[in-house]
């Protein structure tokens, strides 16, 4: 909560407690990263998503964090390699909620409430996968597809309105 408020400091005594108490939790490493990254220490925002990544290469959200570190750095061929792999681990989210995010992509539109219900499990690989789709179609304009899929995120519904209006 601390980190989702962006109550930085807080976030960050309370993770790096955790690293030190649960170190084998992928989550932990990724979102001591995203605290990291938002105080702009890149270098050890990298190390803390190279952590979770060790831990469980199948999340999209480190190399997702890593590819857009490498697209802002214009680093254009590191950006591509991590983007895609967030769109790859992304296509492999586990049984119960591929399906949907398929659907989400690939069916008609359709209420959420048809889809899946509302959690924010739900929102994360779609906005994840958005997210690369947009890093990937910034550096690759010629492919339709990656422009295609970069909106499904904002598409949603509550509380992604807020995000298309800020």
């Amino acid at each position: 909560m601390y980190l989702f408020r962006r109550d930085l400091g807080r976030a960050s005594a309370l993770l790096e407690s955790a690293a030190q108490d649960l170190p084998n939790l992928p989550l932990v490493w990724f979102n001591l990263g995203e605290v990291r990254r938002l105080q702009g220490s890149v270098p050890e925002a990298t190390a803390c998503y190279g952590k979770a990544r060790f831990l469980d290469a199948g999340l999209a959200g480190p190399p997702l964090r890593i590819g857009q570190m490498y697209l802002d750095a214009g680093q254009r061929d590191s950006a591509i390699q991590y983007l895609g792999l967030a769109v790859r681990n992304w296509g492999r989210v586990n049984p119960p909620t591929a399906a949907h995010n398929s659907r989400l992509y690939a069916g008609i539109v359709q209420p959420i409430d048809d889809l899946l219900p509302t959690t924010l499990v739900w929102y994360a690989s779609p906005c994840e996968a958005s997210a690369a789709y947009a890093g990937l179609a910034a550096l690759s304009p010629g492919v339709p597809l990656y422009a295609e899929r970069s909106t499904s995120c904002e598409s949603l519904p509550a509380p992604h309105a807020e995000r298309r209006e800020r």
